[in-house]
């Protein structure tokens, strides 16, 4: 990926390692767009880089994922990166079979047959 010049967009870009991508490729001259559910921290982010634009999106939400898409795909037709950060970890042990209750209800056990087994 070319470092400069992109148009990014960041889900899960609120705080954390979202962020912190955001804010560095923000600097290294880049068009970003963050994304979360919280609009009370997008909007701070925006007050403090007006330049960087935000987008209220709930992953969990069809409608949402729908609202954001047609969004960005409206505002920004030239986007060319997606940095899909946006998830919410639950404890699991895969090793545990107690935990695989909370694996198949989640969709983890799925991921990782998907990741292990390509099925």
């Amino acid at each position: 990926m070319k470092m400069t010049g992109n148009t990014i967009l960041i889900t899960g870009g609120t705080s954390g390692i979202g962020l912190g991508l955001a804010l560095r490729l923000h600097e290294a001259g880049n068009k970003v767009i963050v994304a979360g559910r919280r609009k009370e921290l997008l909007d701070r982010i925006t007050s403090e880089r007006p330049a960087i634009e935000a987008l209220v999106l709930d992953v969990a939400d069809p409608a949402s994922i729908a609202r954001a898409a047609e969004s960005v795909a409206t505002s920004h037709p030239q986007l060319n990166v997606l940095v899909n950060n946006a998830g919410i970890m639950l404890p699991e042990n895969l090793l545990d079979p107690a935990s695989l209750p909370v694996a198949e209800a989640n969709g983890t056990y799925d991921d990782v047959l998907t990741m292990l087994a390509g099925v």
